[in-house]
């Protein structure tokens, strides 16, 4: 218990000042936003996606996570499995409070939209593109799969230029971004959108969280070889 404990304050420390610009300046966006509409636009809908930054901020942040905290807990002697316990488990608390709170705050949006009668104002979840009439619980629980899946994605990154150097992390990055080009080139798109627009909810968020698994398995297994000294 001391472990996590421990752990956790670290973790937390480590990214207190991100986490607390990255919201301040959200929340800021919201706000401006909605006085802007409410008091100075006629006839203008405006809608935000606040979850598309938040998944953006946790790739970035899963990015430098293994470069702000690996070598710190190596020389204090955590082992490198306590190390990938304890980061998949801050993981899992991180991607649990913030998807409750983007959750709620949709939420809280559209309660106030509902009171005051706005319909120009509202905040927009990716997850609606698939079905519009989804639940806050269901809203929370993909938020929780796809955060967790961006911190995984993130510190898998950071754990290819930790471990090969910035010849092996940009090697990976050119790949990565090829992928995608080659699919627009052959028309992969079609069937994968089709695809997906064919999954059920559940389907969606149990692949997705498998993915995370496997990713977060392999990581795991290459910490254990892993220098405390980036490549």
């Amino acid at each position: 218990m001391n472990l996590v404990k421990g752990s956790f304050y670290v973790f937390y420390q480590s990214y207190k000042k991100q986490n607390l610009i990255f919201w301040t300046i959200l929340l800021a966006i919201v706000l401006f936003s909605f006085f802007m509409v409410v008091t100075l636009v006629d006839g203008f809908t405006v809608y935000l996606m606040v979850s598309i930054p938040v998944y953006v901020f946790f790739a970035i942040m899963g990015s430098k996570w293994l470069t702000n905290t690996f070598s710190y807990f190596i020389r204090f002697g955590i082992s490198r499995l306590q190390y990938a316990g304890m980061t998949g488990l801050f993981f899992m608390v991180w991607s649990l409070v913030t998807a409750i709170f983007t959750a709620s705050l949709h939420q809280g949006i559209f309660f106030i939209n509902k009171v005051l009668a706005i319909d120009y104002f509202t905040v927009f979840h990716p997850m609606y593109f698939m079905d519009s009439t989804l639940p806050f619980h269901l809203i929370f629980l993909f938020d929780f799969v796809i955060l967790f899946f961006f911190l995984v994605s993130g510190l898998l990154l950071n754990y290819i230029f930790f471990q090969f150097g910035m010849v092996g992390g940009y090697t990976f990055i050119g790949l990565m971004a090829f992928i995608p080009l080659l699919a627009i080139a052959l028309r992969w798109y079609e069937p994968v959108f089709r695809f997906l627009g064919d999954q059920s909810f559940w389907s969606l968020c149990g692949v997705i969280a498998l993915i995370v698994a496997v990713l977060y398995g392999l990581i795991a297994a290459g910490l254990r070889k892993l220098s405390a000294i980036p490549s």
